[in-house]
Order: C-alpha cells, then sequence, then structure tokens
C-alpha cells in the first residue's frame, strides 16, 4: 500500500461525516447514529 496516495483532507472527511449523518429520525438508533457523527465530526474537526 503506497501511503501517499492514500491521505485525505481533513475538509473531505468532515464533509463525509456530514453526508453520512442528519438522518433526522426520531427512533433511538437513529438519534445514536446522529450523536455517533457528531462526536466523530467533532474529534476530526479537532485534531492537529
Amino acid at each position: 500500500m503506497n501511503k501517499k496516495k492514500d491521505k485525505i483532507f481533513r475538509e473531505d472527511v468532515l464533509k463525509l461525516i456530514e453526508e453520512m449523518s442528519g438522518c433526522d429520525a426520531q427512533d433511538a438508533e437513529a438519534k445514536g447514529w446522529d450523536a455517533a457523527c457528531d462526536a466523530l465530526y467533532e474529534a476530526v474537526r479537532k485534531l492537529k
């Protein structure tokens, strides 16, 4: 595996997370999914 080809920009990762979240359903599983996506988004955003 060539790591140089595997690099991805933080903005691209954040966009992917945004696209995966936001289902806005009311059941517990959907709310959990959105909460997990929010937590992941914040963790990636804060990376140095």
